[in-house]
Formats: C-alpha cells, structure tokens, sequence
C-alpha cells in the first residue's frame, strides 16, 4: 500500500524566518498594515460570548406557555435575537401578521406547529425550519392536545423587548390582558396586524 504521506511541522518551523523587508515589505508598507488590522479589530463589537446550560436563560411566563430569552440585542450587537419557546395545547395564536424589517424564523424542536403563510397554511413538524421574509402576512398556532417547543429567530435583534412587555403585561392581568392593549404593545415594535383580504 502507499505508505501515508506526512508534514513536519517541526521541520517547516526550523526554517530561518526571512525578513518583511526581504519580502518587499518595507518598514512603511508594514505600519499601514498593522495600523489597518488594529482599526479593522477596533470595529468589532464589544460584546461577549454567551452560554446558556439548558432551561437557562431570561425567562418568562405568557399566560399557559413559556419563553426563555437565548441571545439578545445585547449579546449580538443587535443583529439577532433567539428565544426557546414552549407553546401551550390550545394557542390560538397572534392575528395575522406582517414585520417591514424582521426576518422571522421558527425551528420546531417538539410536537408540530400550524404556520400560516399568506394564504398557505402548513403543518410544521418536529424538525421544521420556516423563514418569513419582511411584508409576509403570517402566524402560527398550536390547536393539537400537545405542546410545542421551538425555537424562534429574528433578523435584526430587538424582538425581546416586545416578548418582555408581553410577558410583564400577563403577569399584572394573570392572564391574557385585554386585546386593545396587546395591540398597543404590538403597535410600539414592527408588528402590523393585517386582514385575511390584505394577505390574498
């Protein structure tokens, strides 16, 4: 057989380093290199990497299903957002609806999940991906006896303070608060509720 072929990291190491001048890169062409990476690291944003063990995170109650915030505007520099949610058996979920600038996305971990897109409606099992595009009329519920847990995703960030009002708004009803003011919070985020006749 071929016997393998193999790279000596030590012997490539061993060689004696040639010069940046050697190289054609003279002290001048040098500085404007390394004055270009540290603008270009100074760019980056300060924010930090971010564990969550499971059922960790920010978590809230919204009436009988759950939601734990995993990454926010503050942990992406405000390009994402990521919730693990649980739906209760039952949710009639949000009107229909559109976002101008909200990539949407659901990611079915258990049980299955009824997506309505436009006038599409399908039945997302586990292991379902869905992205909703901004001006997409949409919603989702969960009518089975089951569960549901997904994950949720957003493009740009910022959908968790929606979430945190929602959930504060629950617990000083203990329940479902009254429609007008889900409609008031809704209307402070790109959440616009449409007809059946504006999403034909």
């Amino acid at each position: 057989s071929r016997p393998e072929r193999r790279t000596s990291i030590a012997s490539s190491s061993s060689r004696a380093p040639r010069s940046g001048r050697a190289r054609g890169i003279g002290s001048t062409s040098g500085a404007l290199i390394t004055r270009s990476l540290v603008a270009e690291f100074a760019s980056f944003p300060a924010v930090g990497a971010v564990f969550h063990a499971p059922g960790e995170g920010e978590n809230h109650s919204i009436g009988g299903s759950s939601l734990s915030l995993k990454a926010t505007s503050d942990d992406t520099d405000g390009t994402f957002f990521c919730s693990e949610s649980v739906i209760e058996p039952g949710f009639p979920g949000p009107p229909l609806h559109v976002h101008h600038r909200v990539h949407d996305m659901f990611y079915v971990l258990e049980g299955t999940l009824t997506v309505r897109l436009e006038d599409e409606t399908v039945e997302a099992e586990s292991g379902s991906f869905v992205c909703v595009p901004p001006g997409t009329p949409h919603t989702f519920s969960n009518p089975g006896d089951r569960p549901v847990r997904m994950l949720n995703f957003n493009t740009p960030g910022g959908w968790e303070d929606y979430m945190r009002d929602l959930g504060a708004a629950f617990a000083e009803h203990g329940g479902p608060p009254p429609p007008e003011e889900i409609g008031r919070i809704a209307s402070r985020y790109d959440f616009e509720v449409v007809t059946p006749s504006d999403a034909g």
